[in-house]
């Protein structure tokens, strides 16, 4: 038995500034307003978090697995500058596609629904992989 899927279309209202997990091996510890040693110490912690953002919870994962991610989030949403807030989402590496990446967003109403298509799924191939390590699902 198969089933509908909606995929919609956005456009972005306005510009925004989200933190780009997915960076963190293209900063440079040189950058004047970054401390190399700051940088050192938390390089790994902030790839480790960027894996755990962008894994999904499977059936028999406990819940509470997705607490750390969740802190981190709604740690992110709440910096503010000026009283305003300071980042809309968080980019992260997909677990799905190679090169592809995912973007949470926080504010939702700064995007306008542009377009919607709905496709029956009427077939699904899956294919398997040797080897996978839990930390990569």
């Amino acid at each position: 038995m198969f089933d509908y899927i909606t995929i919609g279309r956005f456009e972005l209202a306005e510009d925004i500034a989200v933190i780009d997990l997915k960076a963190i091996d293209h900063i440079s510890p040189f950058i004047e307003q970054l401390h190399p040693l700051e940088h050192a110490i938390n390089k790994e912690h902030l790839k480790r978090i960027n894996l755990e953002i962008g894994r999904p919870l499977r059936r028999y994962d406990s819940i509470l697995d997705y607490i750390p991610t969740q802190y981190i989030a709604n740690y992110i949403q709440s910096i503010r500058y000026e009283g305003k807030p300071e980042y809309a989402g968080i980019e992260y590496n997909s677990t799905v596609k190679l090169d592809g990446y995912n973007l949470a967003i926080f504010y939702p109403d700064i995007f306008q629904c542009t377009d919607v298509e709905v496709y029956l799924i009427s077939d699904l191939n899956l294919r398997k992989r040797e080897n996978i390590d839990d930390a990569s699902v």
